[in-house]
């Protein structure tokens, strides 16, 4: 309405002045409108003209509109020379107005020097536009309190060249509002330096979306002591080659919480130095599923004290490929109850060596279910401590050995069954006995065996006897035991 009225008085004082050059020059003339010899008509002066000014609704009184400048502002009429000719002091002297009155343009020339006058009101007083028209020099020529006045959304303004611009000392400075602001790509850009200075507020600052972004290197560059910063959720949003870009130091720092928190195929890509490095703890507390998805070559780096610290549940969720990667001194670590927690298959599995290799008191602890699975090559390779062990065990039943298994027992282990262990043999058992078998059992042995056992003796068995074990035969036994003898080989 101001610019129509403003419009219409122009109008109105021009054909008013033309109306009155008109009535001159006809009074003169005696009424004639030539105007050939007319003298010069009355100065007219119109009324001033206001001026326009727009008022915008949305914009509250004494604002200037975003995007904008103010016109009345002086910072606003300078030019980029003379804006690059202003001292620090005078740089120092703008107020947060005329800071954020400056066009981008203008805040692209200020020189480093310049920048760092800038107090940090100045600096809160920015733009988002002012912030993303910096450069890279201007960037680096903040301070530390500088860059902790800038808000979040200024941050992100900054870019990719901005982040990786700053100093280890400018990261260390950022707040947590700055760091929760960064972008994917800002994230990416970090330099392991970058990482390696940051503090544990703002690795604990870091959300879940932004860890997945890290570079291997910066992964790898954090330290040991920002670890427990990570807690459970950022440790399982670690890609593969994240985890496996993990040093020894920091997988060593992992709690049990954050062992546990590792996906079950991320911990597939951790090499076996990694594996070993682990403490004690973290690997009592993965999971079944975790210990399942550990490859062969990762279950052999695992130290004596790993495998002690296995429970029950762990252990029974070892594949049966996997368990022979396990030493000797691996078996020999496992506690009773972890060994009592083996399936027949995974039992069936475990070679000779891993057998002879297992603690008197875990072959004590053997089922007997697992003890009838033992093939007979495992009860061959059953040390004399370990027989004597089980034949102890309520679970051990000789009787119920097969033909094949009992034929595997050693000498040893022949030799220290009982007499009423030898007495409970079937007669395919002792059939199944070799001559150097038959030869090493005990004299209460032999005057415990029953007619039958007697009759199933084949000759070459009596014929291995020795003379003390015929002289402990009974009278009962001597008659079979001469027929037998009698009986052609």
């Amino acid at each position: 309405m101001a610019r129509r009225e403003e419009i219409e008085h122009s109008v109105f004082g021009f054909f008013l002045a033309l109306a009155a050059v008109a009535a001159y020059a006809y009074s003169k003339n005696g009424g004639s409108t030539s105007t050939s010899s007319a003298p010069p008509p009355t100065s007219y002066t119109p009324p001033p003209l206001t001026p326009y000014v727009h008022v915008d609704p949305y914009v509250p009184e004494g604002q200037t509109p975003a995007g904008t400048t103010d016109q009345n502002s002086p910072s606003s009429s300078l030019t980029t020379a003379a804006l690059a000719a202003m001292t620090t002091a005078q740089i120092a002297a703008l107020s947060t107005d005329q800071i954020a009155a400056l066009t981008t343009d203008l805040i692209s020339v200020l020189t480093t020097a310049q920048i760092a006058a800038l107090e940090t009101q100045d600096i809160a007083a920015l733009r988002t536009v002012h912030v993303a028209a910096l450069s890279t020099l201007q960037v680096r020529s903040l301070t530390s309190s500088q860059l902790g006045a800038l808000e979040s959304a200024d941050v992100a303004a900054l870019g990719t060249k901005g982040i990786s611009a700053l100093s280890t000392s400018q990261i260390a400075a950022l707040t947590t509002g700055n760091i929760a602001a960064l972008t994917s790509l800002q994230i990416r850009s970090l330099t392991p330096a970058h990482v390696s200075a940051m503090r544990t507020h703002q690795i604990a600052a870091l959300s879940t979306w932004q860890i997945p972004a890290l570079t291997t290197y910066a992964v790898s560059a954090m330290p040991v002591s920002l670890i427990p910063a990570l807690g459970m959720e950022k440790i399982a949003a670690l890609l593969s080659d994240q985890i496996a870009a993990l040093t020894t130091a920091q997988i060593s720092a992992l709690s049990t919480d954050q062992a546990r928190a590792i996906e079950t195929e991320d911990i597939q890509a951790l090499g076996t130095q990694s594996v070993n490095a682990l403490n004690s703890a973290a690997v009592a507390a993965l999971t079944t599923d975790q210990i399942a998805s550990l490859s062969s070559a990762q279950m052999g780096a695992l130290k004596t004290a790993h495998v002690a610290a296995l429970t029950s549940s762990q252990v029974a969720a070892i594949e049966t490929s996997d368990l022979a990667a396990l030493g000797t001194a691996a078996i020999a670590a496992l506690s009773s109850s972890a060994v009592a927690a083996l399936s027949t298959r995974q039992l069936v599995a475990l070679s000779t060596r891993q057998i002879a290799s297992m603690e008197t008191g875990d072959v004590a602890a053997l089922t007997s279910d697992q003890v009838a699975a033992l093939t007979s090559e495992q009860f061959a390779a059953l040390t004399t401590g370990q027989m004597a062990a089980l034949s102890k065990s309520s679970a051990f039943s000789v009787e119920k050995l097969s033909p094949a298994a009992l034929a595997g027992l050693s000498t040893a282990t022949i030799a220290s069954l009982s007499s009423k262990q030898v007495a409970s043999l079937s007669t395919e058992q002792i059939a199944a006995l070799s001559t150097a078998q038959i030869g090493a059992l005990s004299t209460a042995a032999i005057a415990a065996l029953t007619t039958d056992e007697i009759v199933a003796l084949s000759s070459a068995q009596v014929g291995a006897l020795s003379t003390s074990q015929i002289g402990s035969l009974n009278s009962t036994q001597n008659p079979w035991i001469f027929q037998r003898l009698a009986r052609p080989r």
